[in-house]
């Protein structure tokens, strides 16, 4: 890690060994692809990206590439687990919001930043229908379709390619925070559905050990407003606190 790392990029790439070192002592998980980093970016290459793409970072993608360049994980729960086990674990689990989905790999999938900014990860991208209105609260202001889609990138690639929404996206602008979006297999940004700011997305899926519901269930539901999605420290941890419960 270069000595000018961001601050806050230590914490954060603790974070992630946390997460890891959490998910290995899981009893019903099994890893599929061990955590994998990169050296971290310094403050005087993230300055030198952002300009050649004309982006603003934020603190909290500064932080977390600067902690790593990068970032792969992935856990499934065996096949063979008896589903007498599994009835049992969810038997004890009140909150369906939290439960394992058996069926899917867990984990996380993000791309250098150069190769993020570049736009290279999922061919053309494209909108869903919108308004006017839609696209000021969804963007903070007036985009046309073209270049909405050309200002959001690949962030994190949670499932494997071709999996309906198992890509989560960034909107980059030059000159604001990057806000957290959804896209579907077919390409699709829709700024109807709910975004939240990157620090809130990366505590949920932290707090998850990057389980698939960490996405689809707070990114995908269309019954929340437009507008951003906001959870307090309390209900992360509600969330994610029956996750790793052993049996």
């Amino acid at each position: 890690m270069h000595l000018d790392t961001p601050p806050g990029a230590s914490t954060l790439r603790a974070r992630l060994e946390h997460m890891v070192a959490t998910v290995t002592r899981y009893p019903l998980a099994r890893v599929k692809i061990p955590a994998q980093y990169n050296p971290g970016l310094s403050a005087a290459e993230l300055d030198a990206l952002e300009r050649a793409h004309d982006v603003r970072l934020g603190p909290v993608l500064r932080s977390l590439y600067g902690a790593t360049d990068g970032f792969t994980f992935f856990w499934n729960v065996p096949y063979e687990t008896t589903p007498d086990l599994i009835e049992r674990y969810n038997a004890a689990e009140p909150d369906p919001i939290t439960r394992i989905d058996w069926e899917q790999t867990h984990g996380i999938r993000i791309a250098p930043l150069a190769h993020m900014l570049a736009g290279s990860d999922f061919g053309d991208l494209f909108l869903s229908e919108r308004d006017d209105a839609t696209m000021q609260q969804w963007a903070g202001r007036s985009l046309t379709d073209k270049a909405a889609a050309a200002s959001v990138r690949v962030f994190d690639r949670y499932l494997s390619e071709g999996n309906e929404d198992g890509c989560i996206g960034l909107l980059l602008l030059p000159d604001q925070d990057p806000r957290v979006v959804g896209i579907t297999d077919s390409g699709l940004v829709d700024p109807a559905r709910p975004w939240m700011d990157l620090g809130t997305y990366l505590d949920l899926v932290l707090t998850m050990g990057g389980e698939y519901g960490s996405r689809y269930d707070f990114m995908g539901f269309s019954s929340f407003p437009v507008g951003e999605l906001t959870y307090t420290p309390e209900q992360i941890q509600r969330f994610g606190r029956d996750i790793f419960r052993p049996l």
